[in-house]
């Protein structure tokens, strides 16, 4: 009677050789993916700390006191420790599973990744890293055609400290332009800081929303809290600013 080796019986699906064989066959993928991640992550933290340090150097030229970011240590620190074990944990499944499928009799190559798959991984962390580095690293238009002139901040408080809402920038080419402060209720308001090209500017804010009516001057460093009805009888907010310089005869 002739006598063979019964092929290796496939594993149950969910057992922990059916997991094994999976992990063994998707082994190179993985750890590339994961390196993609870690690395995508990095650059997401460095992009970030340069973009923040840009904004600190023109919050300096526009004369706010706000102190410099901080190196993030933290993030780091964390990436440095959380990524490398992430990969010790991985390689020690990795020869677990190799061990387990040996053991079985099931000897079946591993599943490289498809070009596309390899692909995907990649443009998918370079667009993360892209963007992220994009939104970071992005300052406002300024140039010596187009200078910087003043920067304020709005508050949906008054007081000027809380409902930060955010700050405008003002350029040389919005100089005796009505603007709106239509977005939400702005009760208080800043001017945080003014720039050389910005000397014997003012900026004016008003409760109308066309700029018309009882104009106020908002000075360096000074709150301007609302306290008229706006055009509805709402509550007192400010609702449109104009930048109004000098002609350059005068």
């Amino acid at each position: 009677m002739a006598t063979g080796t019964s092929p290796a019986v496939p594993p149950t699906k969910g057992s922990k050789l059916w997991f094994a064989e999976k992990l063994s066959r998707k082994q190179t993928m993985l750890t590339y993916a994961l390196a993609t991640v870690a690395s995508g992550r990095l650059l997401w933290i460095l992009s970030s700390t340069i973009g923040q340090r840009r904004q600190h150097q023109i919050s300096i030229s526009l004369g706010t006191s706000k102190p410099a970011p901080a190196l993030p240590v933290a993030q780091l620190a964390v990436w440095a420790v959380f990524w490398p074990a992430a990969y010790v944990g991985l390689r020690a499944g990795e020869r677990w599973a190799e061990k387990a499928v040996r053991e079985s009799g099931i000897d079946r190559p591993g599943d490289l990744p498809t070009f596309f798959t390899m692909q995907l991984i990649v443009f998918l962390a370079s667009a993360a890293a892209f963007a992220a580095g994009t939104q970071a690293a992005a300052v406002p238009r300024q140039g010596t055609d187009n200078p910087r002139l003043a920067q304020f901040r709005i508050f949906s408080d008054v007081g000027c400290s809380n409902l930060n809402e955010g700050f405008y920038t003002v350029d040389r080419d919005q100089t005796g332009t009505c603007s709106q402060l239509n977005n939400v209720p702005v009760e208080s308001l800043k001017l945080e800081g003014q720039q050389p090209a910005g000397a014997g500017c003012e900026l004016h804010i008003y409760y109308s929303e066309d700029c018309t009516g009882k104009a106020v001057t908002a000075n360096l460093g000074v709150c301007n809290d609302a306290t008229e009805a706006g055009p509805t009888g709402a509550a007192p907010t400010w609702n449109s600013w104009q930048m109004v310089c000098p002609s350059p005869s005068a």
